[in-house]
């Protein structure tokens, strides 16, 4: 159930920083998810691109990054859960 509700945190994150893409130039936003994940601190949703039909996104914490297919990230979010929930 915890899992469930924080792949849901993290696409509501994605889904505020997907809106605020292609307002900027082409600037990379990024959204704060403000709690720790596991082992991961300070994990963002991130999103870059000049239109809707350029956006990349992808989820990061630390070093490390997790890519989404375009704007599809709900994989991504599945693969950064577990990874930052088993700590590897």
């Amino acid at each position: 159930m915890k899992k469930i509700l924080l792949a849901i945190l993290a696409l509501s994150a994605l889904a505020f920083v997907f809106s605020a893409c292609g307002d900027d130039g082409g600037n990379t936003q990024c959204e704060p998810f403000g709690q720790t994940i596991g082992t991961c601190t300070n994990p963002q949703a991130c999103c870059e691109g000049t239109s809707q039909s350029n956006v990349q996104c992808w989820y990061e914490a630390g070093s490390r990054k997790w890519e989404c297919n375009g704007s599809d990230c709900q994989a991504a979010a599945t693969q950064m859960i577990a990874d930052c929930s088993a700590g590897t």
